[in-house]
């Protein structure tokens, strides 16, 4: 068994609408996991 943190980024729509932008799978929630989720393109 495996321990991994999952990041769903998530967006609203102008319609109102909630929207996947992307996921990404990491060893852990730590800040340096963060900071490649936020300035990366998940698209």
């Amino acid at each position: 068994m495996l321990s991994l943190a999952c990041v769903v980024a998530t967006g609203v729509t102008a319609q109102g609408e909630r929207a996947v932008l992307g996921c990404d799978v990491g060893p852990s929630e730590a800040e340096a996991f963060w900071t490649g989720v936020l300035t990366v393109d998940l698209l």
